[in-house]
């Protein structure tokens, strides 16, 4: 038998794919896994999300699994064949590509105007691109400061 989740404070026996849960504690929070994957699939279904540093990484990752929760994603970062590389495996009507760089605010206003052109609407953010300067603070360049404060920051 498959019922819905179970939630603490319910006592619930079940014989799920013929294996007996004999521990009420394993049983308090069990749901069974392709309830799971359904309820995650809906929670994003026609949502638009940017994911800026998408083509590696975190940023990868995350898009990937807003894509899978059913978003649109739209793929954003500096290095046009990454991002390419990142989005291939999902249909092309789920993922907009965009090579910008977000210390730009002119690459930024523009990608901006791609997503509504494209999507119409545009409802989270993953502000996940950033750089990184070796140095300590005495150490680096004024310019190399301005690039990581522009870039990871803005």
């Amino acid at each position: 038998m498959v019922s819905k989740a179970v939630y603490p404070g319910q006592i619930v026996a079940k014989d799920y794919l013929n294996k007996k849960l004999r521990s009420v504690s394993r049983a308090l929070y069990y749901t069974p896994k392709e309830e799971r994957m359904t309820e995650r699939r809906q929670r994003f279904d026609k949502k638009v999300v940017i994911v800026t540093g998408a083509g590696s990484g975190i940023g990868k990752a995350t898009a990937h699994r807003f894509l899978d929760e059913g978003a649109n994603v739209v793929f954003v970062g500096r290095h046009l064949d990454k991002l390419e590389t990142a989005s291939s495996a999902f249909p092309h009507n789920r993922v907009l590509v965009v090579e910008a760089d977000v210390s730009s605010e002119a690459d930024v206003k523009n990608f901006v105007k791609q997503i509504l052109e494209r999507f119409g609407d545009l409802n989270v953010l993953i502000n996940n691109a950033g750089v990184h300067a070796e140095g300590t603070v005495d150490e680096l360049a004024t310019e190399d400061w301005q690039n990581v404060m522009k870039t990871d920051l803005s």
